[in-house]
């Protein structure tokens, strides 16, 4: 319609002639602005003559400007809207050679014009409110949109313009950190792929307005619905341009530009984003139990009625849309738990799925929540096994635990199924043979658009394969006392030694033996006399040969990215030894290894003790096979 015109909506009422006003209102123009309308704000109204009326009064608006749709919070969620926090949050970028575009923020700009070189505008959003503040919890962002006002083109430039469209590519880099030389500004080395996009601008804009785009993708890239750890550092996003027809976007044409943010710029102009998100809790081990995850082995889909076998497809359950049912096989390999512990206490235990959304098309009127358990299957089976051959062999008498599926859960998320600790603890243990678990949907009759889980073969990036949580007591009863080791720097010939527990999240930060000989230190009464061993020591050092410690990034509470690099590094205690110091034998305490962790490489808990320092500063006066020559 034209900005004259109106649109007005009867709707019945009650038979006993209350009536409830309702409001419509007309589509954009040119020079329209925002608008909103309630029942008492209405430019006309009708009123029933009687209580016998059957036509509601309507709200009839004659207005400018119909509001970009935002997105709608879920059950039991929150919606907020974001804007950039400071000036530096919007920033222009662009190639050689520059003009005055570079490193304004009082209006995003993208594309290319004649006479200077591409640009880009990056816009930042602080997340860090939505971050969760408790460890068990995720967050889930349903929705996300982004609001830019979009700028009339000059005149004289329109002739100019190219049908082009605005696409958002989240950032790698810190903005401090953008090549910007030829060809590189919009490479893969500054941004990632397109995560989201405006509709295509085919003519120069003539006019002022509001334009939203999806931006849902591009938030998850840093807030990840599986878990905050595996959500990539927010550096902000880059607003590129692209030729609709192909053209390089080195091309030149006009620049696409928007409202940017200053002192200066109208509130309702300024770049925007909202968010619909629920913060929602994950199973976490009780107090006194440690949590490791271990890995799926295999995995398998099998289908009712159906000879075949179904590998490296989604796992699923429930009957589809086609009247097909299926159940999936999980087992898991449990062999570092068994590999270093004799006994296992297990407190609780959870089977984690990605789950990515339901199957097929919304053909189902009404989809039903979908209720799914996990029972331990009863004989061997590999991913050749069909319905027939294992569909009921579990067992049916274990404790289990519902798990359910609701229809507006989120794609993308970790779903948990509680399982029986106490079988669990019988696999570990091995006291029963361990082949995995079955997972059945409690309603397999009923068809339903079924619900979809990464599997074992799924090698999609952000794609997370099964695993079970293992509640495991603290401490545990190990199956040998490991004696660990580590030498001291080049250059010395003293080390230290010392039994220690197995390390249960780093077992391969192990120990090595070499054969036993005795070591020397400086006499700590005077630092300056070498004193040997009386008897030879087992010398032992920590190594990392299969890379256990490795670098590592997380994100904090506040959804900052944190990097940290570990060593395998020896934890010290003190230990008391016989020394021969030129002919007085003396009890010395030096440093020993309690054991060997994967530390942060300068850990500044790890400190070397004064008898150490001075054994270092003798091994420079003189080796190992001359000291020990003058004993």
């Amino acid at each position: 319609t034209t900005p004259s015109s109106s649109s007005s909506t009867t709707t019945p009422s009650s038979s006993s002639g209350t009536t409830t006003p309702s409001s419509s209102s007309s589509t954009t123009s040119p020079s329209s602005s925002s608008s909103t309308t309630s029942p008492s704000s209405s430019s006309s109204t009708t009123t029933p003559s009687s209580s016998s009326s059957t036509t509601t009064p309507t709200v009839s608006v004659s207005t400018s400007y119909l509001p970009p749709k935002m997105c709608q919070s879920p059950q039991g969620g929150y919606r907020v809207e974001l804007h950039p926090d400071s000036l530096a949050d919007v920033l222009v970028i662009m190639e050689k050679p520059l003009d005055g575009d570079d490193g304004r923020n009082d209006e995003v700009v993208a594309g290319k014009a004649s006479g200077s070189g591409l640009k880009i505008t990056v816009l930042k959003f602080d997340l860090s409110d939505l971050i969760p503040a408790k460890s068990n919890e995720a967050v889930w962002v349903y929705e996300s949109k982004i609001k830019l006002r979009l700028k009339e083109v000059p005149v004289g430039e329109r002739p100019n313009w190219k049908s082009q469209t605005t696409v958002m590519r989240p950032l790698k880099v810190s903005t401090d950190d953008i090549a910007t030389g030829n060809g590189q500004l919009t490479s893969d080395q500054n941004i990632f792929d397109v995560e989201g996009s405006f509709n295509p601008i085919n003519k120069a804009p003539t006019y002022d307005k509001d334009v939203v785009a999806d931006f849902t993708d591009t938030i998850h890239t840093w807030l990840n619905p599986y878990s905050i750890n595996a959500g990539k550092e927010n550096f902000g996003v880059a607003i590129v341009n692209e030729y609709n027809n192909g053209d390089p976007e080195r091309s030149n044409a006009v620049n696409v530009r928007y409202y940017g943010y200053d002192n200066e710029t109208t509130p309702d102009y300024i770049p925007m984003i909202d968010v619909c998100y629920k913060i929602v809790e994950n199973p976490q081990c009780e107090e006194g139990f440690e949590e490791v995850r271990v890995p799926a082995k295999q995995s398998t889909v099998i289908v009712k009625d159906n000879d075949n076998s179904f590998n490296n497809v989604s796992l699923t359950v429930a009957m589809d849309t086609n009247g097909d049912v299926s159940r999936s096989l999980i087992v898991f390999d449990f062999s570092q738990l068994t590999d270093n512990f004799k006994n296992v206490d297990v407190g609780d235990s959870y089977i984690h799925l990605n789950y990515l959304g339901l199957s097929g098309d919304n053909t189902v009127a009404s989809n039903p929540d979908i209720v799914i358990r996990a029972y331990p299957v009863l004989k061997e089976w590999d991913e050749t096994v069909t319905w027939d051959e294992i569909a009921e062999d579990y067992d049916d008498n274990s404790v289990v635990h519902p798990a359910t599926v609701e229809v507006s859960r989120l794609g993308g998320t970790d779903f948990a199924i509680k399982v029986d600790a106490g079988t669990v603890e019988s696999w570990v243990n091995g006291d029963t043979e361990n082949y995995g678990f079955i997972l059945i949907a409690e309603d397999e009759n009923s068809k339903v658009r079924t619900p979809l889980f990464v599997d074992d073969d799924d090698e999609e990036p952000d794609h997370h394969k099964p695993v079970i949580s293992v509640c495991h007591a603290a401490g545990g009863s190990s199956t040998t006392t490991p004696v660990t080791t580590t030498p001291l720097p080049t250059g010395s010939s003293t080390f230290t030694t010392a039994t220690t527990k197995p390390i249960f999240k780093t077992p391969r930060c192990k120990h090595i033996e070499e054969d036993p000989k005795k070591i020397t230190v400086p006499d700590p009464s005077d630092n300056t006399t070498i004193c040997v061993s009386d008897n030879p020591i087992v010398l032992k050092y920590c190594d990392d040969s299969a890379g256990a410690c490795k670098k590592e990034q997380r994100r904090d509470a506040r959804g900052l990215i944190t990097t940290s690099c570990t060593c395998c590094l020896p934890i010290l205690e003190k230990k008391t030894h016989t020394f021969d110091c030129w002919g007085t034998k003396k009890p010395i305490e030096i440093d020993m290894i309690a054991s060997c962790q994967c530390q942060e490489c300068q850990n500044p808990d790890y400190e070397e003790s004064e008898a150490m320092v001075m054994t270092k500063r003798a091994a420079r006066l003189m080796d190992g096979p001359e000291l020990l020559s003058r004993v």
